[in-house]
């Protein structure tokens, strides 16, 4: 299932449980735990088997009860998506979460993917024509992303 970045990080985990449930769920009915990798699995693009376990329970306050936990894939930052840029322009005084929310579009990463950016260019990217590279790193608590990518930038 690919994930939709116009819908909240809790659609995108319903929507998956929803492919596989006979009741269809809303938000609010279900609580998700932060996921877990799931122990001797493959956390690269090159495999396509789940990656990484949650634990699902029921909300009783809208009628369901009980707690499951499940297996599921994680999408790696570094999947291919196709043509991705090898370098990424961005206006100069722009900050970290600018590059990435447009390295995001691009690789069709969810908007609100937590992540840490190695080096954190805490004091801006530099003048005009400056170059260099960020590693995003999902957070191990991110729901739908798991892994890391470096890109490449250029102040303009």
């Amino acid at each position: 299932m690919r994930i939709d970045a116009t819908k909240s990080v809790v659609q995108n985990l319903i929507d998956i449980v929803n492919a596989v449930s006979t009741r269809q769920f809303q938000p609010g009915d279900l609580f998700f735990s932060d996921p877990a990798v799931k122990a001797g699995s493959n956390q690269t693009y090159q495999s396509t088997a789940p990656n990484s376990t949650i634990v699902i329970s029921g909300v009783t306050e809208r009628g369901y009860s009980g707690t499951v936990t499940r297996d599921y894939r994680r999408v790696p930052l570094d999947a291919p998506v196709g043509g991705a840029l090898p370098e990424y322009t961005i206006p100069q005084g722009s900050n970290m979460a600018a590059l990435f929310a447009i390295v995001a579009a691009d690789l069709k990463w969810h908007p609100a993917t937590t992540y840490t950016a190695t080096p954190a260019y805490t004091s801006g990217f530099g003048a005009t024509g400056a170059t260099g590279t960020v590693t995003f790193t999902a957070e191990s608590t991110d729901r739908l992303h798991i892994g890391s990518k470096q890109i490449n930038f250029r102040v303009s």
